[in-house]
């Protein structure tokens, strides 16, 4: 049996009838279906035919709700509905025990079911840029998470929680309105890429200095207007974006330097 992949890309088929053969065929044993920029409304029916599948992705497209027979796809480890129309997360995903990665950015969420906290495989959880007002705590118990994407779901603070996941190794928070880091961030030791875009900052957050694994920094859209000299002495730091800051007359140690690409 064939084993596939199957990537659409910016095309409309809001009309059109996508049947198993546009999907490689009922013998062929799709490993990935990606749906990038469709202008779906559905899921289209031949998706649960594909019960060998492993990752599932409807980017950006306008699908509004997620039906029951999902379940069927018992081998999914990758579930993506970034940039759709969901109003919630339906608790029978729970079902799919060997989901690794879920993503639910830039949708119309309001709230994170209770269910999910059962779901302990969880490598990457992505709920950023959603309307919920209660980001629940046991977040903070997912042993085996490395990738969170929270952005926008906060107001001012991060809660303690959040410094549970030394494990993490990619953290999205922009737009929390953050003026600055507690100090028991300097706990998540095992960063390798920080997103803090659209926090005003008075203060370059020195916690970030103790980020020894620290490679790529996103600092866009700040009240920052500089950055200090001391990221240069961060041994793994090769990527930092700065743009949207203002920063005029850079420093020389800046544009001497060849060890930090830096977009402004």
């Amino acid at each position: 049996m064939n084993t596939i992949s199957v990537w659409i890309y910016n095309l409309d088929l809001s009309e059109v009838d996508i049947t198993e053969e546009i999907l490689g065929g009922r013998d062929a044993d799709s490993s990935e279906l990606k749906f990038d920029s469709c202008n779906l409304n559905e899921i289209p029916e031949a998706v649960f035919y594909k019960t060998g599948i492993n990752s599932l992705n409807f980017i950006n497209n306008k699908i509004t709700d997620i039906p029951e027979k999902i379940t069927k796809l018992k081998y999914l480890t990758d579930l993506s509905f970034e940039e759709n129309r969901l109003t919630s997360i339906p608790s029978f995903l729970c079902l799919l025990k060997n989901l690794e990665q879920l993503d639910f950015r830039e949708n119309f969420i309001k709230e994170v079911p209770v269910c999910l906290k059962e779901m302990k495989n969880l490598t990457r959880l992505s709920l950023g840029f959603n309307p919920i007002n209660d980001v629940p705590s046991w977040i903070g118990d997912f042993k085996l998470l490395e990738n969170l994407q929270l952005d926008e779901l906060f107001k001012g603070e991060l809660p303690v929680w959040i410094f549970r996941l030394k494990q993490l190794d990619v953290l999205r928070i922009d737009g929390c309105g953050l003026n600055f880091l507690p100090n028991e961030f300097e706990l998540l030791q095992n960063l390798t890429t920080l997103s803090l875009s659209n926090n005003p900052f008075k203060k370059f957050p020195e916690q970030i200095f103790k980020l020894n694994k620290l490679e790529e920094l996103f600092l866009n859209d700040t009240d920052l207007d500089r950055l200090p000299k001391e990221l240069l002495e961060m041994h793994s730091l090769n990527y930092i974006e700065f743009s949207g800051n203002g920063w005029t007359g850079i420093p020389e140690f800046w544009k001497n330097q060849d060890k930090i690409t830096i977009e402004i």
